[in-house]
């Protein structure tokens, strides 16, 4: 009776510890949460992902998707190029999140964006882990990775290629694994990234390299090459030309994808966009990056020894994009983590065979061992949840880090009731205080620039970055575009330009901000004193000036001036 009474009880105690553990944080809780903790402990919080004002401009362009019902074809928010062709071609994600906007502001965008940081995180520690199956060294390579990601946190459509290139990334994995049922799916994957960022063409990518490596394999390896070759790489090519022919399927037909090439292609243009150029390696975050390409070098050539050569020419090919632009960044480190990861497994196994070192590879093998019934048993994932329970509610009591609005020390929220009040006609000011101002001020406040620089194109950029670096025909440049106003920070080089022109002149400083008004005015031959004074007279009343007269003089007697 005893004897069999024990098994009775012990089975009894295992599913009682078993229920127990489902309320355990593991590894893929502890993944989830990984974003949110650097981003409110070691970062700035919600100012970090609100650092760019292109957010600003993409809520607006949801907006007027929702309150139309279609999506945009011809500028909304500039002078310079109105009514001119656009490409919106984010403008799922400019729905969705203008939506989200609408329910929770600012706040409820930066933390949408955490979320999806979170599901990042764990798609990545996912991959890592169907990789090796070590659970604890691919957390680490995971951690790193997502550190190495942070130099482009923000609250922006990118965020949603990460997680496709993930996904494809799983099932590639599979589908080298002998399982090509993921394959079929990612046509449709391909159709909602298509909409919601153009760099869905990376997609197709990774398929045509997994194609790529089944051919040289073939090539080095099979008797019969020519069958070996078609056999092994049909899926795949199958599946790119699917993917590349559901990228159709979106607003702008075949031509989204002449506007992307022209656009990727534009070395005149992406020289003048702070994002493509190559890291700053004194950005702290930076040692990640260093950290995975002192990695990827060895990680290419033992890939190539083990005969996946897919894995070889994907490190080689996102660490040329790495290089190549600051904002590549997060993808190299993702995508190499796998291969990096599989790298050092092997080593440990490797070196457990030395004398010396066999004892450390022993028990960090063996940790990751007894570790591992722990990390898979079924989860509740509680803790993630009550960690999207709690960052829910610190947006939502704006506690200090958790602020829904843009950074007060990066935009003019001072100067934000000034220019309401003075209703300038045509502004300059920077690229991101344009989106930012698009945010605050539309359709009350056009701009000449804004942060949609496949838009604009290099010439009006040249023109741009002419004015912001008091190139010798800065005044022309404005005088082109009947520049009435300009605002700028201080340190703008223009500024001082501004400064000592006779034909400008200084209506607001607070020192985080500028604005300058052009007097006399231009837009026609004699205008009367009271069609123009309100943007003046606004400016006069900030600063405590009087009133005086204005005078009104025609464009040639300007000229005249100018000439003398």
């Amino acid at each position: 009776m005893q004897a069999l009474a024990n098994p009775s009880l012990t089975n009894a105690n295992t599913r009682s510890n078993q229920w127990v553990l489902r309320f355990f944080p593991s590894l893929t809780d502890l993944a989830f949460i990984l974003p949110a903790v650097l981003l409110f402990t070691r970062m700035n919080g919600s100012a970090t992902l609100l650092a760019d004002g292109d957010t600003g401009w993409h809520i607006r362009t949801g907006e007027w998707i929702w309150q139309h019902s279609a999506v945009p074809t011809t500028d909304l928010f500039s002078y310079t190029k109105p009514h001119d062709a656009w490409y919106a071609w984010e403008w799922l994600w400019d729905f969705l999140f203008a939506g989200i906007h609408h329910v929770g502001g600012l706040g409820a965008v930066a933390f949408a964006s955490v979320v999806l940081l979170g599901c990042i995180s764990v798609l990545l520690f996912r991959l890592v882990r169907r990789t090796t199956d070590n659970d604890l060294l691919s957390f680490a390579m995971a951690a790193l990775a997502i550190g190495g990601s942070g130099v482009h946190w923000l609250a922006r459509p990118h965020l949603f290629s990460w997680v496709f290139v993930l996904v494809f990334a799983h099932a590639l994995l599979s589908a080298r694994r002998g399982n090509r049922k993921p394959l079929y799916w990612l046509p449709v994957c391909m159709l909602l990234w298509t909409n919601l960022h153009g760099a869905f063409f990376l997609g197709i990518i990774m398929v045509c390299i997994e194609a790529a490596g089944e051919v040289i394999d073939a090539f080095l390896h099979a008797q019969d090459f020519r069958d070996a070759a078609y056999h092994r790489a049909r899926p795949y090519v199958v599946c790119a030309i699917a993917c590349a022919a559901v990228t159709l399927l979106n607003p702008y037909g075949w031509n989204l994808h002449a506007h992307i090439y022209s656009y990727v292609h534009d070395s005149k243009l992406l020289d003048k966009i702070g994002e493509y150029q190559s890291i700053n390696f004194h950005n702290p975050l930076a040692y990640f990056f260093e950290v995975m390409l002192l990695l990827a070098l060895p990680a290419v050539s033992w890939s190539v020894s083990h005969r996946k050569y897919a894995s070889a020419l994907a490190i080689l090919f996102w660490a040329h994009l790495g290089l190549l632009s600051g904002r590549n960044i997060p993808l190299f480190v993702m995508l190499v983590c796998p291969s990096a990861a599989l790298m050092i497994q092997d080593l440990l196994i490797r070196v457990g065979h030395a004398r010396r070192l066999s004892l450390l590879a022993t028990r960090t093998n063996g940790i990751a061992a007894r570790f591992r019934p722990f990390e898979r048993a079924p989860r509740y994932y509680v803790t993630s949840a009550s960690c999207l329970v709690l960052l829910a509610v610190c947006f939502a009591a704006g506690l200090p880090g958790f602020e829904g609005q843009f950074d007060s020390k990066t935009f003019p929220h001072s100067a934000l009731p000034f220019i309401k009040k003075a209703r300038f006609s045509r502004l300059f000011t920077t690229d991101t205080w344009a989106s930012y101002f698009v945010y605050n001020l539309y359709p009350l406040q056009p701009t000449f620039v804004d942060g949609r620089s496949d838009f604009f194109g290099h010439d009006m950029m040249d023109d741009y970055v002419a004015v912001i670096n008091a190139r010798f025909d800065w005044e022309r440049k404005l005088d082109e575009q009947r520049v009435d106003a300009v605002a700028l920070r201080p340190d703008d080089p223009v500024v001082s330009a501004l400064k000592i022109s006779r034909n400008w002149q200084l209506l607001f400083d607070n020192g985080a901000a500028l604005i300058f008004c052009y007097n006399p005015m231009r837009h026609q031959d004699k205008v009367a004193a009271s069609q123009v004074s309100p943007a003046l007279s606004g400016g006069r009343k900030a600063l405590g000036l009087s009133q005086p007269g204005l005078i009104v003089q025609s464009n040639t007697q300007i000229k005249e001036r100018r000439s003398s």
